[in-house]
């Protein structure tokens, strides 16, 4: 877990209020690695949104720990584990949940079998939720358009069961990985550490934050966007500054700049 840490309180807020932001539509969560350990600040980090295709980066992680626990090779979900990172690919997605958590789609699950099926999806979410995940829903499938069947089914009236996670968990995830893959602690087995981040490995930068950390030495991160929610988050390596996480989330805004704008921002503060 990370600590919470008054410096960064300030940094985070002038940040954000440098880039006339609405707190109503966005929330920032950002971690900086000193020397004692993880430290970290936000607004409006804690509050559960729905993270489109964040999530994958959670199924990633169960996946490979799944795999770790049993003995077995990811080799066979190689491709599928990529495809959903990198190209975040809803077809790869359903793939690894449906193999990690015994389910497939298909029709509405009968009453007596919907137990079963229920408990089955929430593995994930259970999962992270005994790591210290408070309140976390990692547990539907990701689509283009629309779920349908028992799909529509798990999600409840009115999505009230959708996936949930907060900018906060995602930058916490992210520097775990980082800590575990280092081999400065254990809070995940390095094998697994080192090869989730072989798999969230991207281009510094991305098309969300841009120009930001173009110059970036290492940068791993996973995005996610709809109609509605427009998000990323990414472990980022720069020559002159301590190692980062940042999570931008918005929802029911246009976001235009805003992710590279307080990207921008919060480097300068930081780094200044």
């Amino acid at each position: 877990m990370l600590n919470r840490d008054p410096e960064v309180d300030g940094l985070v807020r002038r940040a954000f209020d440098s880039c006339s932001m609405d707190e109503r539509y966005v929330t920032v969560a950002f971690g900086v690695r000193e020397s004692q350990g993880w430290v970290w600040s936000g607004i409006g980090a804690d509050r559960l949104i729905y993270p489109a295709s964040v999530v994958k980066m959670y199924f990633l992680v169960y996946a490979l720990m799944r795999c770790h626990w049993l003995q077995l090779s990811s080799g066979g979900l190689h491709h599928a584990l990529r495809e959903m990172i990198q190209v975040s690919d809803n077809d790869a997605t359903n793939h690894v949940l449906d193999l990690m958590t015994g389910t497939t789609g298909g029709p509405p699950v009968p009453d007596d079998e919907w137990p079963d099926f229920f408990a089955r999806r929430w593995q994930v979410t259970e999962f992270f939720r005994r790591r210290g995940y408070d309140q976390i829903v990692c547990m539907h499938k990701t689509f283009g358009h629309a779920a349908y069947g028992r799909e529509a089914q798990i999600r409840g009236v009115s999505k009230c069961r959708r996936n949930a996670l907060s900018g906060y968990h995602s930058i916490r995830l992210l520097a775990e990985l980082w800590e575990s893959a280092s081999g400065v602690s254990e809070l995940w087995p390095k094998v697994v550490a080192e090869r989730a981040l072989e798999i969230l490995w991207r281009t510094p930068g991305g098309p969300i934050f841009g120009s930001a950390f173009a110059d970036a030495s290492g940068y791993w991160s996973k995005s996610g966007n709809t109609s509605e929610v427009h998000h990323d988050c990414a472990l980022i390596e720069l020559p002159e500054c301590p190692m980062m996480a940042l999570a931008v989330f918005t929802h029911g805004t246009d976001p235009g700049t805003i992710h590279r704008d307080l990207a921008i921002a919060i480097r300068r503060e930081l780094c200044a």
